[in-house]
């Protein structure tokens, strides 16, 4: 889609038009700029905001570039701005930046290796070890105490255990939401409102009010409050005893738990994941995207969110098992709440996968060609219904568009004896930004390009642009299975890029680098340019082969209609990996698709193996 000077929309400055580049250095006209933007902004600016608003998705790339001469930010508006960040902050960016403090006041400091020891300490710590730590220096904050003056937590803080096949290895273990929204940071990136290129400024210095952080408290005490309410509330599923076992993860909309049932002498006979979702409000629980269906022509009982209705319509189609399942779901329409009860999957996601990787030890290229067909296999079902070459799309079949597909979004499930039965099979999860489109679907692309899902992981037609000669809105294109297909290309990209870097240069970015901690996309700013784009790393165009790198790299083509399909991806990664029953193509999966690799072995996957205290025929485990 080209503007009237048959240019392609620049996403790198959709709503700014006074934004000019110079060298590469954004500057700001704030003569043009609403006085009321700015506190908000320089708040946003400071934390690195990585909000999903149309508005304000403009800001990212002003981050570390914002320079306006003559203007600094005043005492109030800094001190409120500090405020900000602790309340919208990750708990592992809190975490990460009290041992950084506390450490950078010792002798033989050194950055790099205190982001890595936080790193590996905060993923050998169970859910409810982060919680409480996490809540003890929200605690000290609030009373006055700053971060760099709280003592570490002397039981375990320091002791990192290097077996990389711990039981107890490994975060959250899965079920595990993604943070909210505006708690998505790049957890590596060193960057921050210190920075010294990280100057804001105004028309005027008495125009800036004081930001009012109270919603940011609120919204913590929100998620507390949610947290508390998923313990507290027992499922009804198959009319048993379920007993609440662990906090599993919290999101910007979303808190799961650990429920198992047991038996008389307390052994497991089955196990849930409950997922407890709530809305933004009235404008969100009555918007036409939430449901499926126009809410106003529906009775009460017959409506469900997209995200149940998608998660039910992928059940009991050829190649299902590839989507998370779900077993129940209620509404709660006075409390404009929604319930999901869901399998449990003990092992991890991609991000454990990822976190396992090193100088010394890659992700196995087999497990990559594995885990490629598992993602092509679940876009061929949100598409059609059927992971069938020969199946056609049900009569009233809605094409399900995932918009957040990332590592954290893909849980790994059991073995599969007959593909690949020496790695876990990955699982598609999370359809919270889903869209259920047809090709008559007169919202797509209008009302869905408003930059739902991932910093990182974005397909360019997941936002809406401005043209610079009518400021009128430009969309690139329809969301679709293109979408999908560009968003599994850059997880491919982020297990074969891993480990990633500590810190993260503006070079390193824009050489894709890193694409798992991408705050913006800069190819944007050129998108004739991405047929020369260096998507790998040099290392890791020397570990994995052409092949592998160029089935990647087709799913990331800028032009949604130029994207490899789903089902070409299919057929290309059966060729590839010895799937082919009459030997054609060769198998860069070294024979794994049918044999298993001994632990240790060439080909042998990190990370996934650990016990699995909750199995059924298992006794419960204390909490």
């Amino acid at each position: 889609m080209m503007n009237e000077r048959n240019e392609f929309p620049n996403p790198e400055e959709p709503f700014m038009s006074t934004m000019k580049k110079r060298r590469g250095t954004k500057k700001v006209d704030v003569e043009g700029m609403q006085t009321c933007i700015w506190p908000i902004a320089g708040a946003m600016i400071a934390h690195g905001a990585t909000t999903c608003d149309p508005t304000t998705r403009s800001l990212r790339p002003l981050r570390r570039h914002i320079r306006v001469p003559g203007h600094e930010i005043p005492q109030r508006l800094s001190n409120t701005l500090e405020q900000y960040k602790m309340d919208h902050r990750s708990d592992y960016e809190i975490f990460k930046e009290h041992r950084r403090l506390r450490a950078r006041a010792k002798p033989g400091y050194i950055s790099q290796k205190t982001s890595a020891d936080s790193k590996k300490i905060w993923n050998n710590w169970s859910q409810e070890e982060k919680d409480e730590a996490v809540q003890r220096l929200r605690d000290a904050d609030r009373a006055g105490i700053e971060l760099k003056d709280v003592p570490t937590d002397a039981e375990g803080d320091d002791e990192i255990d290097d077996d990389e096949e711990s039981d107890d290895a490994g975060a959250a273990d899965l079920g595990d939401l993604p943070d909210a929204a505006d708690e998505e940071a790049d957890d590596d990136y060193e960057g921050s409102a210190e920075d010294g290129d990280t100057a804001m400024g105004g028309p005027r210095k008495d125009m800036f009010r004081a930001y009012d952080d109270s919603e940011g408290k609120m919204r913590g005490e929100r998620q507390v409050a949610r947290k508390r309410y998923g313990k507290g509330k027992a499922s009804d599923l198959d009319d048993v005893d379920w007993v609440y076992q662990k906090h599993l993860g919290s999101g910007g909309n979303g808190s799961a738990h650990l429920w198992v049932h047991v038996d008389g002498k307390g052994v497991i006979q089955d196990r849930i994941a409950v997922k407890d979702c709530w809305t933004d409000g009235p404008f969100h629980w009555g918007s036409i995207k939430f449901w499926d269906g126009d809410p106003r022509d529906m009775a009460p009982e017959d409506r469900l969110p997209v995200e149940v209705e998608a998660m039910q319509a992928c059940q009991e189609k050829p190649g299902s098992h590839r989507i998370a399942g779900i077993r129940d779901h209620s509404v709660d329409f006075n409390r404009m709440a929604y319930r999901i009860i869901m399998p449990f999957y003990a092992r991890g996601d991609f991000i454990t996968i990822i976190d396992k990787a090193d100088d010394d030890y890659h992700v196995p290229e087999p497990f990559i060609w594995c885990a490629f067909e598992a993602l092509a296999d679940a876009c061929l079902v949100m598409e059609r219904a059927s992971i069938r070459e020969a199946d056609k799309a049900p009569d009233g079949w809605k094409e399900i568009v995932h918009r957040d597909i990332k590592p954290d979004n893909v849980f790994l499930a059991a073995r599969n004896p007959k593909s690949f039965p020496s790695y876990p099979q990955p699982v598609l999860a999370d359809f919270g930004g889903c869209i259920m489109t047809s090709k008559d679907d007169i919202l797509n692309p209008t009302a869905y390009a408003d930059s739902t899902g991932t910093a990182g992981y974005f397909a360019p037609e997941q936002h809406a642009y401005e043209d610079k000669t009518t400021y009128e809105a430009v969309f690139i294109a329809r969301q679709q299975s293109w979408t999908n297909i560009y968003q599994i290309g850059r997880v491919i990209m982020s297990l074969m890029n891993a480990p990633a870097p500590e810190t993260l240069s503006e070079d390193e970015i824009k050489k894709g680098a890193v694409q798992e901690y991408l705050s913006t996309d800069p190819l944007y700013d050129d998108p004739e340019g991405w047929k020369d784009h260096e998507w790998f790393k040099p290392e890791t165009e020397e570990k994995y082969s052409k092949e592998l790198q160029n089935s990647a790299k087709s799913c990331v083509k800028y032009k949604p209609d130029e994207r490899i399909t789903a089902v070409k991806l299919k057929g290309k990664i059966l060729r590839r990996s010895g799937g082919v029953r009459n030997g054609k193509g060769k198998d860069f999966a070294k024979g794994l698709r049918s044999k298993k690799v001994a632990k240790g072995g060439e080909g042998d996957l990190r990370g996934w193996r650990r016990k699995d205290k909750y199995a059924v025929g298992l006794v419960r485990p204390e909490k």
